[in-house]
């Protein structure tokens, strides 16, 4: 079973009526991909789920400077838009996360923690989880009810629970519209099924009463590489070829890459590009077919 891999975060989208999710930049939605938005309003504000989409959880502050914060998620279809979130009411702030290698036959995020904390303080536990499958991706998220504008809220995360005690930060936005709010969001990895303890941080901003998520993402049960193929003919007399494959993401491993010489002169080479760079970004493959004026071709082969 391999872990799920995040291929990356959306803009965060804010304001006092109706938003629409953003996509990470430059992503086109690939089937069996899932999207999680996390997302902040007014306690007395109506979490409205997407046709299509699912309430992974929600926690309420309904006392002092209050928030509500909620996770949703969806399996995507290829090609799918990105979602409009209803006005909840007084004010919302969301951003999306797409993660890919989840597990396939059920939902991938049946496991889930959450509380509130009632004590205006900085200091953020955010309740753990118990995972029942190995290679697991584990969010965790804290909102308060501060109306300001913001992108730093949240620092000092940890978790010595998590695979090399890492947590990583990849959400962090407080908003002053309406009421005004915000959250922040980091995750790890845990390889090994088991428990997880909390995460801390610490809140940068005023003192708060927060709400607390956390979320399991379940890995794929592997049953060997995912394939992105491409292939290609040209003619071509001493002009390097290169073939571009989309949709390959940073880890993504080059498994096979060939020349067919059809032309007889047996003057096919090919040379592999460095990996991706970014999450929608595209390996390039390069083919020489040195003096060849026949359809040669070239085919790769990649893992996610």
């Amino acid at each position: 079973m391999a872990t799920p891999r995040l291929v990356g975060v959306g803009a965060s989208v804010s304001g006092t009526a109706a938003v629409t999710a953003a996509y990470p930049a430059g992503y086109t939605a690939i089937a069996d991909d899932v999207a999680t938005i996390w997302r902040e309003m007014e306690s007395g504000d109506t979490i409205t789920v997407p046709a299509g989409w699912a309430i992974i959880a929600s926690q309420t502050v309904s006392s002092g400077t209050v928030t509500k914060l909620s996770v949703i998620g969806k399996r995507l279809t290829a090609g799918e838009a990105a979602p409009s979130l209803t006005d909840a009411g007084n004010h919302q702030v969301a951003r999306m996360a797409v993660w890919r290698g989840c597990r396939t036959d059920a939902d991938p995020w049946s496991i889930t923690g959450g509380t509130t904390e009632l004590t205006a303080d900085t200091s953020v536990s955010i309740p753990g989880l118990t995972t029942t499958r190995d290679n697991c991706v584990v969010m965790a998220a804290f909102s308060t009810g501060q109306d300001i504008a913001s992108t730093a809220g949240a620092t000092a995360w940890a978790n010595s629970s998590l695979d090399d005690s890492t947590v990583t930060e990849i959400m962090d936005n407080w908003v002053s519209a309406g009421l005004g709010g915000g959250f922040a969001v980091a995750w790890g990895t845990k390889a090994v099924a088991g428990s997880v303890s909390a995460t801390t941080a610490t809140l940068s901003l005023t003192s708060n009463f927060k709400a607390l998520i956390s979320v399991c993402l379940e890995g794929v049960l592997d049953a060997g590489p995912q394939l992105t193929v491409a292939e290609t003919s040209w003619t071509t007399t001493s002009t390097p070829k290169t073939i571009t494959d989309a949709g390959v993401v940073s880890g993504d491993r080059l498994l096979h890459l060939g020349g067919g010489d059809q032309d007889g002169t047996n003057d096919v080479t090919a040379a592999t590009s460095s990996t991706s760079t970014g999450s929608t970004s595209a390996w390039t493959e390069l083919v020489e077919d040195l003096t060849g004026t026949q359809d040669d071709w070239i085919h790769a082969a990649h893992a996610s």
